[in-house]
């Protein structure tokens, strides 16, 4: 029996996993051997639904757990206004500092014009500032 596979049912479908959504992460309860009756987490390559029996070649061994992914947001440099993923111009300079720009009005007002954040009355760091100012008198 140990030669062929320890047979177990797929309980549960988790979800996709790999780099590349290629395999799919199961429960399967075991069936046979001396693991008989436990649920063990398992990635399996090809189409797979909840029922399908199995045959675990190392009952031993456990898939990882899936991770979330996380959908990053990110600031940008001059005026603070939250940047959705794929959007925006990332700048880096000579001496490896980065900038994030949600539009070329923000790099322009940053490269080519010296502006200053806090100075300028439309960014989100302006009025941080000013609410700051306020608060002190």
């Amino acid at each position: 029996m140990a030669d062929e596979g320890i047979p177990a049912e797929v309980v549960e479908v988790v979800g996709r996993t790999g780099s590349r959504g290629e395999a799919t992460q199961v429960l399967c309860r075991v069936i046979d051997g001396y693991e008989k009756g436990r649920i063990k987490k398992r990635n399996v390559k090809g189409n797979v639904k909840k029922g399908d029996i199995l045959l675990l070649m190392n009952p031993e061994t456990e898939a990882k757990d899936i991770k979330a992914r996380r959908w990053i947001l990110m600031q940008c440099t001059f005026c603070g206004k939250e940047i959705p993923k794929g959007t925006g111009v990332l700048y880096a300079k000579k001496d490896g500092t980065t900038s994030i720009f949600c539009s070329s009005k923000c790099k322009i007002n940053v490269l080519e014009k010296k502006f200053k954040a806090h100075k300028t009355k439309w960014t989100n760091k302006y009025h941080i500032e000013k609410e700051r100012h306020l608060k002190k008198k």
